[in-house]
This record gives structure tokens, sequence and C-alpha cells, in this order.
């Protein structure tokens, strides 16, 4: 028909051009020609002829890629790639240009003008910015749902040209515009390809320059969701102990931490849907969608065991990043272990992190800041001890503590056999570094002794013998009493003259 025909003329004229020589090369004539083509690949019954013709266009398409890139003729380069973008939609076209491109007597022309331009259009970002724009979403439709064209995309990039892109890129005025493109292209290479995957979760400069934007500079407030799609993916396939093994620096790490914790805490709304890639809907999910417990929580569990014996080397000079990283730890178990919104679900967080030894990992805790840091309090006359940066560990330790021992009977006797229980009665204390810790001690006994008869037992055994009593109370005119398995604050006895007087408060 009349698409046929025009299609024709128009590779038959690119080709006589292919041929003229540079210096008689018709740049005006070839930029209307490709916007021409790129007003084709809009329409879908000109894709369907323009998909019978590839073989014909792919060494016009070769040629003009390099003698636009030579003339650097970026507004033709603009067209050819909006052109060719356009065009993958069609899952045909996708395939059939896949395949031609994955042929040797193409691949060392067409690949290698489109892997030059990229590499050496972030030295003219500039001027580039569109077309650079327009190829890297041609290379992301590409390799959208088609395996082949994702290892093909993978070579042609990774590693060392998407690097150089992204260190190009940072806090430049053009990242807003190149960044997604880029990030949907690792994306789509990584979402059926385990080998991708782990290339990827192993590269640190990968790695380093993809954390760069989760948390943005002062200089960049950019942010992409692509990124959000590639950590998770990564999360979900067990990639977390790879990532943080690769990343050299602390400070990385920590914000892999901090990322980590946040899409948890995000994920563990009830509300929050994501997509699933297998059956192709939307679920109602929580965090452990995004993290296999099993494996990545017990290696971060054997990573806060690793990080405390520098931690509680008191005498050492501090290492700053290792104290934030443990202590962003603690947090990913606070919220692993108290966002559990199923009995299924809590009962696995429970027996997992539990049998893996976190509950001894947090009495170690409690012990070693005891015994190193007593605690403070804000009495008259009693200055503070100065700060030395371990605020809140021990609420948090005990909270978690707290939360594994809900209605679980396993850890509360790990707890029991561990000596833990007159290691949490000592935590029903003021302590101006955790504000709020004799609440959440009371409470963690509370879960501790709930029908465990022999944990109730010791703790009504210990508390004569001061275990459970504090100064602090007994200057408000209160005391801490235990029986029958619960806590209570009740009014001290004035001297023995109102020993009927005393009312039971509000559990705490």
């Amino acid at each position: 028909g009349v698409q046929q025909l025009e299609v024709k003329n128009w590779l038959n004229l690119g080709l006589e051009q292919c041929n003229l020589p540079v210096h008689l090369w018709p740049q005006p004539q070839i930029k209307d020609g490709w916007d021409l083509f790129q007003n084709w690949s809009r329409k879908p019954e000109y894709r369907i002829v323009l998909a019978q013709y590839l073989a014909e266009f792919l060494p016009v398409l070769s040629m003009h890629l390099e003698l636009s890139y030579e003339a650097r003729s970026y507004e033709i380069l603009t067209s050819i790639f909006r052109s060719l973008r356009n065009i993958c939609v069609e899952p045909l076209f996708q395939n059939e240009l896949g395949n031609l491109l994955l042929r040797e007597q193409v691949q060392g022309e067409v690949l290698r003008c489109i892997r030059v331009f990229v590499e050496d259009a972030g030295n003219y970002l500039v001027q580039s910015t569109t077309s650079l724009t327009a190829c890297l979403q041609f290379l992301a439709n590409l390799t959208t749902n088609n395996i082949k064209n994702q290892s093909l995309a993978w070579q042609l990039l990774f590693p060392n040209t998407i690097v150089s892109t992204f260190a190009k890129l940072q806090n430049s005025q053009q990242e807003k515009a190149l960044i997604p493109p880029l990030l949907m292209i690792v994306y789509n290479s990584i979402l059926k390809n385990d080998n991708l995957r782990r290339q990827l979760a192993s590269d640190s400069f990968m790695i380093k320059y993809l954390l760069a934007y989760l948390i943005p500079s002062p200089q960049s407030n950019f942010h992409s969701e692509w990124l959000d799609l590639i950590f998770i993916h990564l999360l979900k396939f067990r990639f977390l102990p790879v990532i943080l093994n690769t990343l050299p620096d602390a400070k990385e790490k920590l914000v892999m931490l901090k990322y980590v914790d946040d899409v948890l805490r995000d994920f563990a709304r009830p509300d929050k849907e994501i997509e699933d890639e297998e059956e192709g809907e939307a679920l109602l999910v929580g965090w452990a969608k995004v993290l296999d417990l099993e494996q990545s929580g017990v290696y971060l569990i054997g990573l806060l065991r690793q990080l405390l014996t520098f931690v509680f080397q008191f005498e050492r000079e501090q290492n700053k990043w290792e104290k934030e990283q443990a202590y962003m730890l603690l947090e990913i178990f606070e919220t692993l272990s108290g966002s559990m919104k199923q009995v299924t679900e809590m009962k696995k967080v429970q027996n997992v992190l539990g049998s893996a030894g976190l509950l001894q990992v947090l009495l170690q805790v409690l012990v070693s800041i005891d015994k190193y840091l007593p605690r403070t309090s804000t009495r008259a006359n009693e200055p503070l001890e100065e700060e030395r940066g371990f605020e809140n560990w021990k609420r948090k330790s005990v909270m978690i503590i707290g939360n594994l021992c809900y209605k679980n009977k396993e850890n509360q006797d790990i707890v029991y056999e561990a000596g833990g229980m007159t290691v949490v009665l000592n935590q029903c204390r003021l302590d101006d570094r955790n504000p709020f810790i004799r609440e959440s001690a009371i409470w963690a006994i509370r879960n501790l002794c709930e029908d465990n008869e022999r944990n109730s037992k010791e703790v009504e055994r210990l508390q004569p013998q001061g275990e459970a009593d504090n100064e602090e109370l007994r200057e408000m005119g209160l005391k801490l009493e235990f029986k029958n398995g619960k806590f209570t604050v009740k009014k001290a006895e004035d001297n023995g003259n109102n020993s009927n007087s005393d009312k039971n408060s509000d559990d705490s």
C-alpha cells in the first residue's frame, strides 16, 4: 500500500545518502527524513510496514548514527533515537530488532555507535541531553520484558559505560532527565535474570552510585521510583548480604541499612501495595514480601554481633560508623518485631530471630552498657555524665526482647536460660539516656511472664532482693510490685500509718 511505498522510497534515499562523501552529506534533508520517520513510528499502520523492512533499515541506521555522531548532529541523533524508542513499543519490532542487533555482521556497527555515543555524550551534556535521553529511553523500551535484549543492553553498557555516565550526571542539571531512563534499563535488565542481579549487587561502583541517590544531597533533591524498584527487587531476591559485603565504606553500609529500615517501615503499612512481578497483579503485602527473614535476618544478627565486638571495646578509640550501623540494626529489628499484623507472621519472626541468637545479643547489649556506662539521672545536685553515644540503645533492646517474647514460650525460655530475667528487671529504673525504659522493661517482663510459671516465680524471687526496686520511685512515694504475674505501681506506705490507703495505679 501507500505506507509500504513511502517506506521503500525513504530507505532508498537513505542508502543513497550513505554513499555520499561526508563533506557532501545533506544534513537538513536527513534531519527532515528522520523527522518523517519519527512521525511514522507513532502510527501502528506504519510500524507494521517498518517491521517488514528492518533488515534493509539497519545499514541506513548504522551509517546515519555514525555520521551524525562524528558531525555532532544532535538534532538528527534525537530524531533517530526517538524513532527507535517509539517503534520498540511494539513487541514484534522489539524482538526482531534485538535479533538483528545480536547478529555479528551488524553488532560491530549499531551497538558500537550507541556505546560510543553514550560514553561521549556525557562530556557534552548541555548539547546532548535531549538526544541522550531519547537513546536511553530506546534502550529501556528495547529491554522491557525481553530477556535476550536485557542481556544485550547489559553487555553494551555495564559496568564501565553506565558507571562513567552516573559519575558525569551526579549533581548536574541534566540528572533529572537522564537518570530515570538509565535506572529503567538497570531494572529491566535484572528483572528476570538472577545472574545480572548478582553482577549488579557485587559491583561496588554501581551500588555506590545508586546509593548516592537514596539520600538526596544538598546540591540535589532528586529521587526516582526506579531506584526503589531496583533495591526492593534486590532485597526480595536475597541480595542484601551481597550488597553489604560489597560496600567497602562503613558510611555507605549505614546508608543501605537506613534504607532497609525505611523500606520495612513502609511495607509494614497494612494498605501498602506492590506489583507482583510473576502474578502481574497488585497484592496487599507486608515487609515479608521484600525481605527473606531466614537468610537476610540471620545475616543481620551476625552483623550486629560482629559490630558489637568493636563497639563495646570502650578502651579503644570509638568508630562512629560502627556505632551508627549497630544502632540502625537495632532499629531494623525493632521494626521487624513490632510490625507483625498476623499471628503466623508474628510467630515466624519471633522463632527465626529468637533461634538465631538475637535475644542473647540484646541481653549482652544491656549488660555491657550497664557495666561501662552507669545510668544518668536529672535528680537535683547530680550532674549528668558526659554523653558517649549510646542514647536509646537499652530501651530499643528491651522493646525488641518484649516483642519477641510476646505469647512465645520458646523465646521466654531462651531469656530465662540466658540469665536474662535479672538483666531485664534491672532496667525498671529511670535513665536519662533511655526515656521510658522503665515502662518498656515492665512491659517486657509482663510478656516474659505471661503463661510462664517458671519466669513468674523467678521475678517473684528476685523482687524482694531489690532487683525491680529503684530509688527514683521511692523518692516519688511509689513502689513497684509484682503480683499474680503482673506489675503494678503503688503508693508507698507512709511510715506505716497509711497501710490501708494503698491503691493500685494503672498498669504501666
